[in-house]
């Protein structure tokens, strides 16, 4: 044996760029993820109508309550009803428009989520203003109302019936314990308290205080339209989010090249990563799905906060599985370059022995060539940590009579090929062994064959340091 040469080879940094963009660009993806974000917005309208529909439910059912009043406070409770569904109405109609919108670009996830959220609250916050305005004439009419002296006693008695039916209704029809917890039960105290006012023969006292309770109502209404809006404007929009975030990763998983007709899979060149990050992202979205009733506003900002590093997590496994490809394509170049250029010196592919080890092309590329003399080289290409990067491990075999010049002129002869190639060469490493384990090339390269020891792969990739080298002679 005549020893290893061992040399560390990467593909010029601008020729990587240049081929991840016409490959895979970032911007690609992001394009990608835009149409995704549409067809889930389109998808998910759907479910916003659903949401219409049940809200109007209740309006009918509320109006149905409001029917049976006695006092003249039905036709306040009748005017009330009224305000209240035109303005879920109004924020239904945004909710359902803003399903359509999109922005042309979508740079960050995170951001295009907030802003959205953002642009919805803008649009509730003026709604809600302009009902409040007509809530507070509302308030100040009943107030006059009950100020007339006539007939308390009989008013007193209508009022509370009235607000008793009123309270059954909130209590039957309004989501009070998911976003008002405990609010009902105080307004419930306040009728008690106003009973026995009525029991006293206290009229004016029983009107007031039935009054207050009144407003309360109507206060705890818009609360819990306040808050289920917040809650369903921030579920829909992380609901679109991670559905296009999922739809956009299934879709990235194909890596086109513009050379080839075949498709390179992600999750291969990532080992497994990629397939696990959409299997996370799934896993969310079927929590936040399965948990629609449960969740809070708060832990759905959360998963807001996670898009940012889950879009930059999929872009950058998919900018590594690029720079993985073309690491693998260069090895499998290299080794033609190091076949044609040992040709000219007498040397040929021996036995077809040359591919990716264990027909992984992920893996090295390995060549065994010889010469009439019995002289055999084993060429293992393997990648290093860096997946733009390369180190070649020339090993020569049976050379019993040892020739400098033509190990010398083997080595220049294969440094200058790369180089011409556009390759990007390192110090080459001389080491007094060639590595036994190459030698093996036929079954080292079949599928399921002899695999190579960890240690001699990961000795073949690195470089021992400086002091413990000799660097060969150019």
């Amino acid at each position: 044996m005549s020893g290893e040469k061992r040399t560390p080879i990467q593909i010029l940094q601008d020729d990587m760029r240049e081929n991840r963009r016409q490959l895979h660009s970032i911007q690609k993806q992001r394009e990608q993820l835009h149409a995704e974000l549409k067809k889930v917005q389109k998808q998910n309208k759907a479910e916003v109508t659903t949401l219409k529909t049940q809200l109007n439910e209740r309006s009918r059912k509320q109006e149905a309550a409001i029917g049976t009043l006695k006092s003249e406070m039905r036709d306040m409770a009748t005017q009330h009803s009224r305000q209240m569904m035109e303005q879920r109405n109004a924020i239904m109609q945004e909710l359902e428009d803003l399903e359509m919108r999109t922005d042309d670009k979508v740079e960050n996830l995170r951001d295009w989520a907030r802003e959205r959220l953002e642009e919805q609250r803008t649009e509730y916050r003026r709604i809600s203003q302009e009902q409040q305005l007509q809530i507070n004439i509302l308030k100040r009419d009943i107030e006059q109302i009950n100020q007339r002296e006539e007939n308390r006693e009989q008013r007193a008695k209508d009022y509370l019936a009235d607000l008793e039916v009123l309270i059954r209704s909130a209590e039957e029809n309004l989501p009070h314990e998911r976003y008002a917890q405990g609010r009902l039960d105080k307004i419930k105290r306040q009728l008690a308290a106003a009973q026995r006012q009525l029991n006293e023969d206290v009229p004016a006292a029983t009107i007031a205080t039935v009054q207050n309770a009144h407003f309360d109502l109507m206060d705890l209404e818009e609360e819990i339209l306040r808050k289920e809006t917040e809650y369903e404007m921030t579920y829909r929009t992380v609901a679109d989010a991670v559905g296009g975030l999922l739809s956009a990763v299934r879709q990235n998983r194909n890596i086109h090249l513009e050379d080839s007709d075949n498709a390179q899979e992600a999750d291969y060149w990532t080992e497994g990563r990629y397939l696990n990050l959409e299997e996370r992202i799934a896993e969310t979205k079927k929590h936040i799905e399965q948990n629609r009733h449960l969740l809070t506003v708060e832990e759905l900002n959360r998963y807001l906060d996670d898009l940012e590093a889950l879009t930059s997590e999929q872009e950058k496994l998919v900018e590594e599985a690029v720079e993985r490809i073309i690491s693998s394509q260069l090895r499998a170049e290299m080794g033609d370059t190091v076949v044609e250029t040992l040709g000219r010196q007498g040397y040929r592919i021996k036995n077809n022995e040359c591919g990716y080890s264990e027909n992984d092309q992920r893996g090295s590329y390995m060549v065994k060539l010889s010469n009439v003399a019995g002289t055999e080289i084993v060429t293992v290409i393997s990648p290093d940590e860096e997946t733009y990067q390369n180190v070649i491990s020339i090993n020569t075999y049976g050379d019993e009579v040892y020739d400098e010049a033509a190990t010398r002129k083997r080595s220049e002869d294969i440094r200058n090929a790369l180089t011409q190639g556009g390759l990007q060469l390192g110090e080459t490493q001389c080491n007094e062994q060639s590595i036994s384990e190459f030698y093996d090339v036929e079954n080292l390269i079949k599928k399921g064959g002899k695999k190579l020891p960890k240690q001699v792969l990961k000795t073949a990739s690195g470089l021992a340091s400086s002091s413990e080298t000799k660097t060969a002679s150019k």
